[in-house]
């Protein structure tokens, strides 16, 4: 009777199932220090005295059969998602595996002050400009369907955008020498934003004219000031220092570009195009960090380090303005507008600034979203753990269980793909990004809190010109839910998990369109129950067993029921791929696993349930 007594407690918590989804709230996430690094949360356990009260309540009844729901007054932030080791079942040092993000850190842009020509330079120039031919026959690809930042500029500065795209196609010779004007005053501060405006325009509009970034290393433009006539001034630009490999460059780069989108499919549509990228990038490449330390002007910056090597010849390597320009330019490739941004970031509550940093803005069916990929890089961590870590680090199993863990993974891989503006500049992990151990013990996130501005947000943090590049941008205003439908909820709290990602999971992404989840549709019973097999459960209940138990049908048009000794409960849910989230008409939530076809549900107590589909 005793055995069987202990049966009855740990079912009784699980009948509560329809009766906490009907009255609850979503569950509170643990909290986490800002740390950019695996962080343990405090035990959310309840009193000894609490959990002999709820045990006494659900074993009032001695005979055969299965508690009443009334009986029964436990709450669901003490009964699922958030059960954590207490100081006594873990006890290991913090593992600081993210000691900082990636930043690139970009050297000051010093930009000279265009020389004044004499008479006889402004004649040699307008020689060099008439007798001029291109020497070169590499061939510059970009199959992009806009421009956008071209867009953005006035028209002024669209003959100077121009100008400056004439003047790419030859960084051999300093014979190469464009004009254009402008009515701004060369000697107030206003012409350095407006010789570099378009600058930086063309090059996030371009970033396969990776010898026009300034930051690049090799290739230099500069400036020179002729006739002023009816209020406007006529410049020449030039290159001070010429590129020297630029077309055994250009081949390799337009060869590895080619080499990267075999394989993508143009006709995918834009989701799955910026997506693919998105993967396919961060898979590719490996974070500069030499260049970080020494804050040097390299390819690195630039689209040519992530598609091809840095300037000292390591393959696919960039800081993270290479991940944003290489990012923008692959996508563009593929009919896909992405913009690079610019900005200074810091870890959540930190004083000052880490550095500055760039990522992109993406559209995606007519909505604008936020991608960072520098930050998706993770990819190292699974080898770290493995190859690197000290196995004796306390806590190392379940770091290792967690790079094993693909699911999990994958999700951490795209925490900053495609969010909204307002999310990624205050940003705070969801509580999908937590990860809890197998057996129940732990629970801990290896992502920190971040916030970032955009250049013209903090006064100081860049010259004027990158102001008034990055004032132009859209904001993004969308995010991504299940495979494809957008939500515009700006006002989600730190632990809301409407914002769902699926990952990108392959065959999940072809499961998950829109509300149609035929895949899933099905009635799902308790199969396992911890220790309990089925086999137990059967000796106690019979072979019809299950039929007892709380059970659940999912639609595939995304609703749902809940049946239980003759009730019922209808909820909507939502599917990502990893976890299938429940939302009943009251504001209650729950979540479950997804696992090899099975759907699992974890209560406070660490026991785990199986759902395995009705055949």
């Amino acid at each position: 009777m005793k055995a069987k007594k202990k049966l009855f407690i740990v079912l009784a918590y699980f009948m509560a199932f329809s009766m906490f989804l009907a009255s609850c709230a979503q569950t509170p996430v643990a909290s986490q220090e800002s740390k950019g690094a695996v962080t343990q949360t405090e035990s959310q356990a309840s009193s000894q005295e609490t959990q002999q009260a709820q045990a006494s309540q659900s074993t009032t009844d001695e005979v055969p059969g299965l508690p009443e729901q009334a009986s029964l007054k436990t709450n669901l932030n003490e009964m699922f998602v958030n059960f954590a080791a207490s100081a006594t079942d873990f006890q290991g040092e913090v593992i600081d595996f993210i000691n900082a993000k990636p930043i690139g850190d970009m050297p000051d842009l010093e930009v000279k002050d265009p020389e004044v020509y004499s008479k006889e330079q402004i004649d040699k120039a307008k020689r060099s400009m008439r007798d001029y031919k291109r020497q070169v026959s590499v061939q510059i690809i970009n199959n992009a369907k806009e421009f956008y930042c071209y867009k953005l500029l006035t028209k002024e500065q669209q003959g100077i955008y121009d100008a400056y795209y004439l003047l790419a196609q030859d960084p051999t010779t300093q014979e190469n020498i464009v004009s254009f004007q402008t009515s701004k005053d060369i000697n107030s501060e206003e012409i350095m934003p407006e010789l570099m405006m378009p600058m930086l325009a063309l090059v996030y509009d371009h970033p396969e004219l990776w010898w026009m970034n300034p930051w690049n290393g090799t290739a230099e433009v500069g400036w020179g000031v002729g006739e002023q006539k009816n209020g406007k001034t006529t410049l020449y630009a030039g290159f001070t220092q010429t590129y020297a490999n630029f077309e055994k460059d250009v081949a390799a780069f337009n060869k590895s570009v080619s080499e990267f989108l075999q394989g993508i499919d143009k006709n995918a549509g834009e989701e799955k195009i910026a997506l693919a990228v998105h993967d396919k990038l961060i898979d590719w490449v490996t974070y500069d960090d030499e260049v970080l330390q020494k804050g040097m002007v390299d390819f690195a910056h630039t689209a040519f380090g992530p598609i091809v090597a840095n300037s000292r010849g390591t393959a696919h390597t960039c800081v993270c303005d290479g991940y944003s320009q290489g990012y923008a330019y692959l996508c563009q490739q593929l009919g896909v507008t992405a913009l690079v941004v610019l900005g200074p970031v810091s870890n959540a509550g930190a004083d000052g600034n880490l550095g500055l940093h760039a990522w992109n803005i993406v559209r995606i069916n007519d909505r604008w979203y936020e991608v960072d990929s520098t930050w998706d890089d993770l990819t190292y961590l699974p080898d770290a753990v493995k190859n690197t870590w000290d196995k004796n680090t306390n806590g190392y199993e379940y770091y290792l269980e967690m790079v094993n863990d693909n699911i999990y993974m994958d999700r951490l891989y795209h925490y900053m793909y495609c969010i909204t503006t307002k999310e990624i500049a205050n940003y705070q992990p969801p509580s999908s990004l937590y990860y809890t151990s197998r057996d129940g013990r732990v629970r801990f996130c290896v992502i920190g809190g971040s916030q970032r501005w955009r250049m013209h947000e903090k006064a100081g943090s860049g010259n004027g010109f990158e102001d008034d590049y990055t004032v132009l941008l859209p904001v993004a205003d969308g995010s991504l839910v299940s495979g494809g439908t957008t939500s515009q909820d700006d006002d989600r709290d730190d632990d809301d998990d409407d914002e769902i990602w699926d990952g990108g999971g392959g065959d999940i992404m072809d499961l998950i369109k829109g509300s149609d989840y035929k895949q899933i549709a099905g009635t799902y019973y308790v199969s396992k129950f911890n220790q309990y097999d089925q086999a137990t459960l059967e000796q106690y209940y019979g072979k019809d067993y299950y039929k007892q138990l709380s059970m659940f049908e999912l639609k595939a048009n995304g609703s749902g029921t809940i049946y239980e000794n003759g009730s019922t409960l209808n909820f909507n849910y939502i599917f990502d791929g990893q976890y299938l989230y429940l939302y009943s008409d009251n504001g209650g939530m729950l979540f479950l696993m997804y696992s090899g076809g099975n759907f699992l549900m974890s209560d406070y107590y660490g026991n785990v349930y199986t759902f395995s589909k009705l055949k």
